[in-house]
Formats: structure tokens, sequence, C-alpha cells
């Protein structure tokens, strides 16, 4: 599935899952990349919301409001679920 500019870009942004970890969605072209403080890599759309990576478990669901613009997301990672709030 290929999500157009406008729908990444509103996925685009930092999202605080705890007190001292932030998780940073980052968009270049047509593509999103998902990173920490240590590791960067791409994740790929299976529906408007919902992402996966290809290196690990790592599967993300985006909160979306009306418009469409994420406002939090879900971090499902094995049998861990991290949700987060976007700080920007």
């Amino acid at each position: 599935m290929a999500l157009d500019a406008k729908s990444l870009e509103s996925l685009a942004g930092r999202y605080q899952l705890g007190p001292n970890s932030i998780l940073t969605i980052a968009r270049s072209g047509d593509h999103l990349y998902v990173g920490t403080d240590r590791d960067r890599f791409e994740i790929f759309p299976e529906g408007p919301e919902e992402f996966y990576a290809k290196v690990n478990e790592l599967t993300i669901t985006f909160e979306l409001d009306a418009q469409g613009n994420a406002t939090g997301l879900v971090s499902h990672f094995g049998a861990l679920d991290l949700r987060g709030k976007r700080i920007e």
C-alpha cells in the first residue's frame, strides 16, 4: 500500500512514550522512518494508520483526529504496547 506525501507528513513528528523515551517519526520523500537515540529504520504502511518494520517485530498504530493528523500512536513490539502522545 502506498500513501500520498500529505498523509505521510501528517504522521511525522515526535511522540512521548514515557518519561525518558521519545520516538521520532520522520518523512523522507515517500517513506517514513522511525527512530530513537540508537536506531533508525523504515516503516511500511499496511493501511492509513497501521505501519510495520521489516527489521524487527515492531508495528505502529497512529491515532488520528478528524482532519487525519496524528495525535498519538501505539507502538507494538512483541507483547509490549506503548502509547505515545504527539509532542511536536
